[in-house]
């Protein structure tokens, strides 16, 4: 599994299993989740987005 961020992101990997996959991509001030699983089949995704600093 890989993930290529943009330019000032970078790209954390929590879980990379064959049926679960989350992804954090971190900047200055933003940051994005990406959670994915198989269930019964079928693909489920969860994003979230929202302000980041680097105290957080």
């Amino acid at each position: 599994m890989s993930a290529t961020p943009r330019s000032g992101f970078s790209a954390d990997y929590e879980h990379t299993g064959p049926v679960e996959v989350e992804v954090k991509f971190v900047s200055n001030d933003h940051k994005s989740k990406l959670e994915a699983h198989i269930d019964n089949g079928e693909l489920r995704v969860d994003i979230e987005e929202e302000p980041h600093d680097d105290d957080d």
